[in-house]
């Protein structure tokens, strides 16, 4: 990867980055990263720096930015073609990391593609409304990603793998309800059934005071999971090639008597039955 922008807007020469210089011109380059390979019209560019509030020789200060790019770039084999169109940064997608991203999800490879992620998108960027817009956008195609690569983590059994990173991206979207209903889940896999209602219970209370509603299907099916304390049926994947096996039980301790006693070799024919209240691992045990 050479241009990444999911983080600060960088560029790295064998490793190493480079001194972009100040954040409007990071700005531009940006821009003419997310649009790799295809011309970026300078009035595009003004819009991305300064909204309706552009200076007089706004073209003019565009055409420094990327003329001091260029400079910075040389080193790396990457231009900026000016044509009639605009400004073109040549460069293969491959090479940009937002571009990488895309492809990896498409190729279902979501692992691999957040692994790009390092912190808030276009960082380090002066720029407007329009380039907010872009940025929102940038993440949520990292959190649909990241419900989606959750979801088939939970199908898989692999609860512990994903309890941290997935709690901590529900702390900071707690109005999200599908990506909470996820942590609620891991959380209960995890043995932390506490943990899991009082999520629900902040979610519910900021959907309440922010917006005036009610949790929907997702998270109260959650909620009910955890209350009833039933086997968690594996989410929806719509990944190929995902294994739906049923969910392995979240622990199975403190029965060591009992296996030492069903597994002790006996003689002659021996019946054994299990009994117990709802819940109490039967099932696992047999």
């Amino acid at each position: 990867m050479r241009v990444g922008v999911l983080g600060s807007v960088e560029v790295w020469l064998d490793g190493e980055p480079l001194p972009i210089g100040a954040p409007q011109q990071r700005c531009v380059l940006a821009v003419l990263a997310l649009e790799a390979g295809e011309a970026v019209a300078p009035d595009r560019l003004i819009d991305c720096l300064w909204d309706d509030d552009s200076p007089r020789d706004a073209r003019g200060l565009v055409q420094g930015y990327v003329s001091r790019l260029r400079k910075v770039l040389k080193p790396t084999g990457i231009t900026i073609r000016r044509t009639s169109a605009g400004y073109t940064l040549e460069v293969g997608r491959d090479e940009v990391d937002v571009h990488r991203f895309r492809a990896l999800i498409r190729a279902g490879a979501h692992r691999e593609a957040l692994d790009l992620w390092r912190g808030d998108p276009l960082g380090g960027v002066t720029g407007t409304d329009l380039l907010g817009r872009f940025r929102t956008g940038m993440v949520e195609e990292m959190l649909s990603a990241t419900e989606e690569w959750a979801a088939a983590e939970l199908a898989a059994g692999r609860h512990r793998e994903v309890l941290a990173e997935l709690t901590g991206h529900a702390a900071d979207h707690p109005l999200r309800e599908k990506l909470v209903a996820l942590a609620m889940r891991a959380l209960y896999l995890c043995g932390q059934q506490a943990e899991a209602l009082q999520r629900f219970d902040r979610t519910r209370r900021l959907l309440a005071d922010e917006l005036a509603s009610d949790p929907g299907d997702e998270l109260k099916a959650a909620q009910e999971l955890v209350l009833r304390g039933a086997p968690v049926e594996p989410a929806p994947v719509p990944a190929a090639g995902i294994s739906t096996l049923p969910f392995d039980v979240p622990d199975f301790t403190g029965r060591e008597h009992d296996l030492d006693a069903l597994t002790r070799p006996a003689t002659g024919t021996t019946l054994w039955a299990v009994d117990g209240m709802g819940g109490v691992g039967k099932s696992a045990l047999v």
